[in-house]
């Protein structure tokens, strides 16, 4: 209404209670999309983000560059979800 640019209502949810949280404005050229299905959203948002869909994972080169992350981590969690699915 003020003439900006055009911007989306985004509700953050918190964990471990999903129905409480609180409400941004974000304009729409910073909103990045990704194909997360809503399960996988809610896992994230559930396990305050211990859990996080390999699609949003850096990939090891990146993380080992950015010294910022866990190494140890980072590559039991890629050598888990390259095995198979039992």
């Amino acid at each position: 209404e003020t003439g900006g640019p055009p911007a989306h209502s985004v509700f953050i949810p918190t964990a471990p209670n999903p129905t409480t949280g609180f409400m941004l404005i974000i304009p729409q050229n910073e909103m990045k999309h990704t194909s997360l299905t809503i399960e996988q959203a809610f896992q994230m948002i559930v396990s305050a983000g211990v859990v996080v869909p390999l699609t949003l994972k850096l990939p090891a080169e990146i993380a080992r560059s950015s010294g910022k992350i866990d190494m140890d981590v980072l590559e039991r969690a890629t050598s888990d979800s390259k095995s198979p699915a039992s």
